[in-house]
């Protein structure tokens, strides 16, 4: 299904931007607490974000076994976001039309969604937290570029970081 490779591939390009926007973040941002629906630290918000998206491809490939916690520092989450992005893009190359129909059992909710809807799931709430913390890094002066899809677009798709951020 081409237009969830598409969605996948920008989301993992997308996080990379702002969790490489980290790496040049001052002391002590990641700890800080950040806005949004939580006042979790970034560093929380983060690994929250990476979380779920583990925990939905788990779901979505039929394990039953709960996925591994994602590290407690930045360099571990970016190898975590690099694996869960590997699992996602295998994930939906394999789709067709008849597998986005088909059911999954989502434990956290107790109870079964369409496989189109916990893949919309995963981008609509990655892209949420991914804003959250780009919006903070901005305003400590290290921009993520422009992470809109149409940009990445423009832009060729990349896979690796462009215009790595500076602070």
């Amino acid at each position: 299904m081409k237009t969830f490779e598409l969605l996948f591939a920008h989301n993992a390009w997308a996080s990379r931007q702002v969790l490489d926007g980290c790496k040049a973040a001052p002391a002590g941002f990641l700890e800080a607490p950040g806005e949004g629906i939580t006042s979790d630290s970034h560093m929380e918000r983060l690994r929250h974000l990476l979380e779920v998206e583990r925990g939905f491809l788990g779901v979505l490939r039929g394990e039953s076994k709960r996925p591994p916690k994602p590290a407690q520092e930045l360099d571990g989450l970016v190898s975590y976001h690099d694996e869960t992005a590997a699992g996602f893009e295998q994930l939906v190359a394999a789709l067709d039309e008849a597998a986005l129909d088909r059911s999954f059992y989502v434990p956290w909710w107790e109870r079964e969604f369409e496989v189109r809807d916990g893949l919309l799931q995963v981008i609509a709430h990655s892209s949420q937290h991914r804003a959250e913390v780009a919006s903070a890094l901005a305003k400590v002066g290290v921009s993520t570029g422009d992470l809109d899809h149409i940009g990445w677009t423009a832009a060729g798709r990349p896979s690796e970081v462009v215009d790595p951020p500076l602070s």
